[in-house]
């Protein structure tokens, strides 16, 4: 019943696209947390799922809309070349993959047309939301549509979670398997929703501060509630940690209410025995386990026994790296199995991942892409003449900070299905930047109505 219901709601909104083809991009982007809780293929056609299908009349109504909106692309040169290299370098990174798809162990069944898919074309089809997005919001009204979207997939993925068993919250030996079982309900590792639900947290309340009716700014903290609990569901270290950083952040560049609702949240947290219990988790550098409890010291903080595998891989290329996939390849995966007699395919850092895959070229053009729209959105926020603007920048920091932050220990600078927001966000900030640098007026300061 429900995969009907959804694929009533994407008929709708794919049909609505012809008429407002906005609206219908808000939409898609909402239901990217339902991308991977719903069959991913029809008629056993790889790639042929309503997400994709909703993708692609949106890409058609965008396009037959352009003329007569009288849009131009204006993303700054510099800007617009940098994202092109960041695309050739993910593009060279699965091109040498595939030219070396022998290397990877057996048992693992990859297909050329398999990973091409899922790498390359996925990476294209993560991002372009973020693109269209910024070219679409050339008004007050699509900027706030836009804010209110990219926080979909983090209600989404929040309700997901509160909705799943909780037995593996008591621990035990394989807890954390218990855990990824979990979060497969939900479509993602839970490590990967949290990141969503903190810094969409973090960018809700940025929101509500803006909000005039009383009603936006109560379904706003209810939301707030319940990403926090999603979190605290997810069970991450990682993003429990980073919650408060961010926050901080956040708070110190926007707004003082911020900043004592994040030291509310410590306080909280630290009274929360899920939390407590999570933080303290794992600590043991013991490396000879079971093979449950392997995995569990996999998941749960022990990256320092991974990273020496990661580090070794960095050191045999580190200008250009491996490849896509490097630490599933060669020798990569061979040391690991030699090492622990498991094979661990993530360096558990999004740097160490791109260093292995990329080299220092590829992180260097992935912070090139990341870094410039982080610290515009850090100078945004602090403006005080136009309070929407700056919200719309702080939510940016919010997102990055938490990328940044999660990114050493988890996440990945590829473009991936939980970041599809993250890439929205970016779009809204660099427009903006684009706004507030050029005689464009479009996004003047207008008193919100809402």
């Amino acid at each position: 019943m429900r995969v009907l219901v959804f694929y009533v709601i994407v008929a709708a909104i794919a049909i609505y696209a012809f008429r407002d083809w906005f609206i219908s991009l808000c939409g898609l982007i909402v239901l990217a947390g339902l991308a991977e809780n719903m069959p991913k293929n029809v008629m056993g056609i790889q790639g042929l799922n309503a997400w994709n299908m909703l993708l692609a009349v949106v890409v058609v109504a965008w396009f037959v809309s352009r003329a007569s909106e009288g849009r131009r692309w204006d993303l700054p040169r510099v800007a617009t070349r940098i994202l092109v290299f960041y695309l050739l370098v993910v593009l060279v990174s699965v091109v040498r993959m595939l030219a070396d798809i022998g290397s990877f162990p057996a048992g693992l069944n990859y297909t050329f047309g398999g990973l091409a898919s899922t790498y390359f074309v996925n990476s294209l089809k993560w991002m372009l939301p973020g693109v269209l997005l910024y070219d679409g919001v050339r008004t007050r009204q699509r900027l706030f549509l836009g804010c209110l979207a990219v926080l979909g997939p983090a209600v989404i993925y929040a309700l997901l979670m509160t909705r799943q068993s909780t037995d593996w919250m008591s621990g035990g030996e394989g807890w954390e398997w218990r855990r990824f079982q979990a979060g497969e309900q939900v479509g993602l590792h839970p490590n990967d929703a949290a990141f969503v639900m903190v810094w969409g947290a973090l960018a809700t309340l940025c929101l509500v501060l803006v909000f005039r009716k009383v009603t936006l700014k109560i379904a706003g903290s209810l939301a707030i509630i319940l990403m926090l609990v999603g979190v605290v569901r997810c069970s991450s270290r990682g993003a429990m940690l980073t919650l408060p950083i961010v926050g901080l952040m956040v708070g110190l560049l926007r707004s003082r209410i911020i900043l004592g609702a994040t030291v509310g949240v410590i306080v909280a947290g630290l009274a929360v025995g899920a939390v407590t219990e999570r933080l303290s988790h794992g600590r043991s550098d013991d490396i000879t386990m079971s093979a449950e409890a392997a995995e569990d010291a996999k998941w749960s903080g022990r990256m320092t026994q991974i990273w020496p595998v990661a580090f070794a891989q960095v050191a045999r290329s580190p200008l250009i790296g491996h490849g896509r996939l490097g630490m599933y390849r060669g020798s990569g995966a061979g040391e690991s199995i030699q090492r622990f007699g498991a094979f661990w395919g993530h360096a558990h850092s999004a740097y160490l991942e791109m260093l292995v895959d990329t080299g220092i070229i590829g992180l260097a053009a992935a912070m090139s892409v990341f870094g410039p729209v982080f610290v515009l959105s850090a100078r945004y926020a602090r403006r005080r003449s136009d309070p929407f603007l700056a919200t719309v920048a702080a939510m940016g920091v919010a997102a990055l900070g938490t990328y940044f932050v999660m990114g050493l220990a988890s996440q990945t600078f590829f473009p991936v299905l939980n970041t599809v927001g993250l890439w929205a966000v970016m779009g809204l900030v660099m427009r903006v930047h684009v706004s507030c640098t050029s005689q464009d007026r479009s996004l003047a300061n207008v008193p919100l109505t809402v």
